[in-house]
């Protein structure tokens, strides 16, 4: 908003619409995409901004993470809630929430039932993915998420599959090795949790 209207006090003319995308840098890749494809079309950027704003209830964002040491550095998990955890093998599917925040989806005991519950949550959300877009980004992981994405592919013909880095700020919470999903549901937040 500072910069807005900074821009704004510069440029008063300038057109500039905000978009709270209510996700991770996946789910902003996910929505750059969209935007491209309106753009390519010589869509008014009006239409653009109205167009992804409606987007947004229906955007998922997914993380499985590798470990949860950043989550009890960072203040976001209690040292005794870690240590139990990490006890028990308990690895956390985490999500954004309709509010945007990073909230726990699911707690599930083990790597590789955390790694299944991770892709079987894609078809939850979505019936047909052959019209839609798929991201993935990875904290320092990428060969994982190589392995990840080539079992999503087999899984679910999508129309696209990106795949990138986490931004800075996911990365520091959730640490080496995570995974983060976006994907456009085909329910609203409020229609499906």
């Amino acid at each position: 908003m500072m910069a807005k209207t900074q821009l704004l006090e510069e440029e008063p003319n300038r057109d500039i619409y905000l978009i709270d995308t209510k996700s991770a840098s996946s789910g902003m890749i996910l929505m750059l995409d969209d935007a491209i494809q309106m753009i390519e079309q010589n869509m008014s950027a009006e239409d653009i901004a109205l167009h992804l704003e409606r987007r947004v209830p229906y955007l998922r964002t997914v993380f499985l993470l590798e470990t949860i040491d950043n989550l009890i550095r960072g203040g976001r998990l209690s040292r005794a809630k870690g240590a139990i955890a990490k006890t028990l093998n308990v690895k956390l599917i985490l999500h954004a929430s309709e509010e945007g925040k990073i909230d726990v989806l699911e707690k599930v005991r083990g790597a590789k039932k955390a790694h299944r519950r991770f892709h079987d949550l894609i078809g939850e959300y979505i019936k047909d993915p052959a019209e839609k877009v798929f991201v993935m980004t990875h904290g320092y992981a990428k060969e994982k998420c190589d392995d990840v994405l080539d079992k999503v592919r087999e899984r679910y013909a999508f129309k696209d599959v990106y795949q990138a880095e986490t931004g800075p700020v996911i990365a520091a919470h959730a640490g080496k090795g995570a995974l983060v999903m976006s994907f456009f549901s085909d329910l609203t937040h409020q229609e499906k949790h």
